[in-house]
């Protein structure tokens, strides 16, 4: 098991024994595994990336971007009873098509989608501001998954700008 996974699996660990708690994906960012590895003209460098104060709409928020054809995965989240996963969408692209943004579950193996959005801000007035997600995994309660975040182009497949933002992503347990 790799390093970041275990550093992940202890955060989990004591935030699970101490109750009432919130493991904050975009401050442990450093324990998650981006693919593609690699992307030019990012300020990383990297297809994924924090980004302080990124604005959609009026507002500013810290947020974890990936980009079309990109994903960060972390590892060894044990889900107890009510856990909940909590986390706001946006895009504040001014040219492409849009972008979707989805969230995906792997246990043992399996991925599922069990949150997914499409933005497009330049076609969509109403897509101009940023939209605040809950999701209940209690369905997952008693096993270690994988949590994925990832980005697809809009349905022309263009991907230029396609910088979706996902802000404050929280595990509350």
């Amino acid at each position: 098991m790799k390093r970041h996974s275990w550093v992940w699996l202890i955060c989990l660990w004591v935030l699970g024994c101490s109750g009432g708690q919130t493991y904050n994906f975009v401050s442990s960012f450093k324990d998650g595994t981006i693919a593609p590895k690699q992307q030019k003209g990012t300020p990383s460098g990297k297809p994924v990336f924090v980004f302080k104060n990124f604005e959609v709409g009026d507002k500013k928020r810290d947020v974890i971007v990936t980009l079309a054809g990109a994903r960060i995965e972390f590892a060894g989240a044990k889900i107890k009873d009510g856990t909940r996963l909590t986390f706001g969408v946006g895009m504040n692209s001014k040219i492409g098509d849009g972008a979707e943004g989805i969230i995906r579950i792997e246990d043992a193996g399996v991925a599922e989608i069990i949150y997914s959005k499409y933005l497009n801000p330049i076609d969509r007035m109403e897509d101009r501001k940023w939209y605040d997600e809950t999701l209940d995994l209690s369905r997952f309660k008693g096993r270690e998954v994988k949590i994925i975040f990832e980005a697809k182009p809009g349905p022309k497949g263009d991907a230029t700008a396609d910088w979706f933002a996902w802000s404050n992503p929280e595990l509350r347990f």
